[in-house]
């Protein structure tokens, strides 16, 4: 139980890691345009 509880909390945090990266993707994106 522990064990999957840490999954889904590595999973939270790699997907809102990958939420802010392209998030400033998309900035830059808008800058450059």
């Amino acid at each position: 139980m522990y064990h999957r509880a840490q999954d889904v909390l590595t999973n939270a945090l790699t997907l809102s890691q990958v939420k802010s990266a392209s998030d400033k993707n998309t900035n830059v994106l808008i800058t450059l345009n």
